[in-house]
């Protein structure tokens, strides 16, 4: 079991014993003080607080105190009750954000269409408001011992998913480190009371209910660990003979991918097939040997609307390929690769995220990106540094080496392990797709001694993925 769902649990399981022993305002502290220890317990791991969650507790809390001091129960039971209401409230608001709150908090791992996430938000605003009326009526029919285990765990229906987000959690040894999610994803499903943290939201597991599944429902993707390939909004097309554990290669990227950058767009025709997501040709083939040309990969045709990536190319040298399996190196550099399908670094200065190109120190000036950067390095200046040494396809394409050591969209194949960061999905937000911070890996900026230890010790050397071909990309229709 995920000791993560242990602290889910833990503030309706501390009410409902501490009402056992010494009546509903005993239960009320120990669920407080249980959900204080699970507030600890989500900042050692994820360094980032459910903001809103806490707002509702708070709320429901100031309710419990006055219950408390008039010795009057009925404070404490509707509780639950304006708790549930104002979460209703909240997500109505929501409705007028673009994109919407749900879709904010779900839009990484649900993939519905503009209607669907229409019908999701209003049945669970449906359903928010129904359990705020079921402890209405509970609390006033029912005896006190009944109320106290509906209010300990009654949980919300609809989309049941876990709270916490893909990645590595304790006791799940998964591929991605420890997650880090922006306190706006987690808040969003926080329910009111002592349910608020058993909310769902970034779906581990999403068990979604026949709403989903009616066959009506415009429903598109469901992501979770064992997902349906079909429905993977990132498709390859394998062009040739490409062994079936080199495509696993590729499918574990398009799933890592899926899961932090939103890639679900409205239906295009493309070569008279309907693509709702970004199609990439995948080759691995001979091209000029061992330590030439690398290959090329980044975007190949682009959506007219949002001028995001419809289509892209992936082709690998099959020596060069095969180099970097027996280095096992080339699962990290297929992630890299997919980056740039995506329009990391291909797409910058077609969108004017470039300042100071052709400088000593070209930087990254794209809102999202700079205040990670910030988060890293107060003092690193407002814009994010960019490779300044390479050819063509990668100064200017990459993040600095000299700065960011062993982050995977660097230039190069630095130390052990290559984490994908808060700042890469910043730099993507500000292309236009919609993110989820929380699957990003940990990272810190390396200290001077790390970057020594990773082999990174001067600003010119050979650079790893250099030798990558940038395709020239056309917008669909034009």
């Amino acid at each position: 079991m995920d000791k993560r769902l242990i602290v889910e649990f833990a503030p309706g399981v501390a009410f409902v014993l501490g009402d056992a022993l010494g009546g509903i305002f005993l239960g009320s502290a120990c669920a407080a003080c249980a959900t204080v220890v699970a507030i600890a317990v989500r900042w050692r791991w994820d360094k980032s607080l459910p903001w809103l969650a806490i707002s509702i507790f708070a709320l429901t809390a100031v309710l419990v105190t006055v219950g408390f001091f008039f010795n009057d129960t009925t404070f404490v039971k509707i509780s639950t009750t304006v708790g549930s209401l104002a979460f209703a409230v909240i997500l109505g608001v929501g409705l007028f954000f673009k994109p919407s709150l749900v879709e904010r908090t779900l839009g990484y791992k649900l993939q519905l269409t503009a209607q669907g996430w229409l019908i999701m938000n209003l049945a669970w605003i449906a359903v928010t408001l129904l359990r705020a009326a079921a402890n209405e009526v509970v609390w006033r029919n029912a005896s006190d011992q009944v109320w106290v285990l509906y209010n300990g765990f009654a949980t919300l229906p609809g989309s049941d998913c876990s709270l916490w987000s893909p990645g590595r959690s304790p006791g799940n040894t998964g591929t991605a480190q420890r997650t880090t999610a922006p306190s706006h994803l987690h808040a969003a499903g926080a329910m009111a009371g002592f349910g608020w943290w058993r909310a769902p939201v970034s779906a581990v597991r999403c068990r979604t209910t026949a709403l989903l599944w009616h066959r009506d429902f415009p429903f598109r993707h469901c992501g979770h660990g064992k997902q349906d390939r079909s429905r993977t909004m990132i498709g390859l097309r394998f062009e040739g003979d490409v062994p079936t554990t080199r495509r696993a290669v590729f499918e574990r990227a398009a799933r890592r991918w899926d899961g932090v950058v939103q890639t679900a767009f409205p239906p295009v025709q493309l070569e008279g097939q309907t693509v709702a997501g970004v199609r990439i040709d995948v080759s691995v083939r001979p091209l000029d040997g061992a330590n030439g040309v690398l290959g090329q990969a980044g975007p190949s045709i682009l959506r007219p609307d949002t001028g995001l990536p419809v289509a892209g190319i992936m082709e690998f040298d099959q020596a060069d390929a095969q180099a970097l399996e027996s280095a096992n190196r080339f699962e990290d550099v297929v992630l890299h690769e997919m980056a740039h399908v995506l329009g990391f670094g291909t797409l910058w200065e077609r969108n004017g995220l470039i300042a100071g190109a052709g400088t000593m120190d070209p930087r990254f000036v794209g809102p999202s990106a700079a205040r990670e950067f910030a988060a890293l390095d107060p003092s690193g200046g407002a814009a994010v540094p960019v490779a300044n040494t390479g050819g063509p396809g990668t100064r200017e394409g990459h993040w600095r080496e000299l700065v960011f050591g062993n982050e995977l969209m660097t230039g190069f194949l630095s130390g052990d392990v290559r984490p994908l960061s808060r700042l890469t999905l910043g730099s993507f937000e500000d292309l236009g797709y919609s993110v989820n911070y929380g699957a990003a890996d940990a990272f810190a900026l390396p200290s001077f001694r790390e970057l020594a230890l990773m082999g990174i010790t001067e600003a010119v050397r050979i650079c790893d993925l250099c030798r990558m071909g940038r395709p020239d990309p056309v917008v669909l229709g034009q």
